[in-house]
């Protein structure tokens, strides 16, 4: 197929083109990838550059970079390696190829003990970039590159040392810079500009522009000025694309379903918030997918105020882990919710999303059709043949494209922590070829942690949002100035 930019996307290709290290900061279904592959086949057909490394997560790597280069006209003629394969490592060493792709995962090199004998594994870094004079790429593009927004990340400190000596350009990509809050920033401008703008030093970075929020040092706040100076200083590197400035896609509603727990679900949930513990008597459990019924006794701890989050949370959601991973069924408030859902929505397929083990058990076991996610029957699921999916947000986020076709329904059975998950997870329903209004529906157990939960993602939302409109208004001052 012939590639021909749609209006916003010149300006895409532009940027890359006059940058030699940049972000692009574009929304979902904007084509980063169709324009970045127009880039690097203007610079290999001129011969400015001889290939290029493309960091990604295994399934954008494995699916969306491998069919968007068979695609296009202008990115089909080029050899494509996958570096997780020997095949893919051969042509590395012999140069065979102009795209090299792998995730970040395997970059890293770490010790592995199994029975007592302690074993090292090579990651991909050392073996392509140690003690190497010239390597076969001169072009490294991170997808996704929020993933690399922890400064302490393996696989981000496996490849940092090298990047100067052998790339000449950098690309990082995403739609969502910022996760969490700005000091997500640091670690991905650094991967692009070596320090040029917010330092090398993490420490440096935060104890200039930040504060403690509590005297523990755990939390950190933006001093005054600090989110004017930021922006500011990385405005010349990340180009700031929004998805609703470009792309008439149906409008997407946001329903809450709130739901009460029960008087003896709300007693364990305040007597495990206060004392830490809760002693159940064992009745249904859940041990893998499978519900079984038992007598006895079991003991629920947390230790840490992280383990009492996730325990409260998984209290909301109906069942608890204990010390042996056994899920004890406490109440079945947010499944009737969702059954009511199921039966509401008809024939129209519904996505579920949800975090624990025991809650695909028991949706499963709830909902008539109900099945696990496989990514190879998403053809059915645009014929809908399927009538709802469980899965995880973590596998949903990245990677996965066509459940906008034939299907606009998506249920957060237990929201995650991540606004990153969220945003992209909802956005494999709500982007390009949605011909539908799509519907967000979450059920939420009132006066319980999942109250939290959706203020930090209200929060972390608007952190991101204003720090792209920011951005986005400091390029247009200098394109007019």
């Amino acid at each position: 197929m012939n590639f021909t930019p749609k209006i916003y996307q010149p300006k895409m290709i532009d940027w890359i083109l006059e940058h030699p290290a940049c972000g692009m900061f574009a929304g979902m279904g904007l084509g980063k990838t169709v324009c970045s592959l127009e880039v690097i086949d203007q610079l290999l057909t001129s011969g400015q550059c001889k290939g290029v490394l493309v960091i990604a997560p295994i399934r954008v790597a494995a699916i969306s970079w491998v069919d968007q280069l068979a695609k296009w006209d202008h990115s089909k003629w080029m050899k494509v390696a996958m570096l997780r394969t020997p095949e893919g490592l051969q042509a590395w060493h012999d140069g065979s190829a102009h795209i090299y792709l792998c995730n970040p995962e395997q970059m890293a090199s770490y010790d592995i003990t199994r029975k007592g004998k302690t074993t090292r594994r090579i990651g991909l870094a050392e073996k392509m970039f140690k003690g190497k004079q010239s390597i076969p790429v001169d072009i490294f593009v991170w997808d996704e590159l929020s993933l690399a927004k922890g400064h302490g990340t393996k696989s981000v400190n496996a490849i940092r040392p090298y990047l100067k000596k052998f790339f000449t350009r950098r690309i990082g990509l995403t739609g969502t810079p910022i996760p969490k809050d700005y000091m997500d920033l640091f670690a991905q401008v650094r991967l692009l500009d070596d320090g040029e703008r917010l330092g090398v030093s993490f420490t440096q970075f935060r104890d200039r522009w930040f504060t403690k929020k509590d005297w523990l040092g755990y939390a950190y706040e933006l001093k005054p000025g600090a989110k004017a100076e930021i922006d500011a200083k990385i405005a010349d590197l990340a180009l700031v694309m929004l998805s609703e400035d470009y792309l008439d896609v149906p409008k997407t509603f946001t329903e809450d379903i709130n739901v009460d727990l029960p008087t003896e679900a709300r007693k364990h949930y305040k007597t495990l918030e206060k004392e830490l513990l809760l002693l159940l008597k064992r009745k249904d459990f859940i041990r893998e997918l499978d519900i079984k019924t038992e007598h006895g006794e079991a003991e629920i701890e947390a230790i840490t105020a992280s383990t009492l989050y996730g325990k409260l949370r998984q209290i909301v959601g109906g069942a608890v882990y204990d010390g042996d991973r056994d899920g004890h069924v406490l109440h079945t408030a947010k499944i009737d919710a969702l059954v009511k859902l199921r039966k509401k929505l008809g024939k129209d397929p519904l996505l579920i999303i949800c975090n624990y083990r025991h809650e695909y058990a028991r949706i499963l076991a709830a909902i008539p059709g109900a099945e696990m996610f496989d990514e190879k029957r998403i053809p059915d699921w645009q014929a809908g043949k399927v009538d709802s999916w469980v899965c995880n947000p973590a596998s949903m986020a990245f990677g996965i494209d066509g459940l906008q076709q034939g299907g606009r329904h998506i249920c957060w059975f237990t929201l995650p922590d991540s606004n990153e998950q969220y945003l992209q997870t909802n956005a494999r329903i709500a982007r390009t070829g949605q011909d539908f209004e799509t519907y967000v529906w979450r059920i939420l157990a009132t006066g319980t942690v999942d109250d939290a939960v959706v203020e930090r993602l209200r929060n972390k939302d608007e952190t991101q949002s204003d720090f792209l409109r920011t951005l986005k208004f400091l390029q247009r001052l200098s394109e007019n100035s």
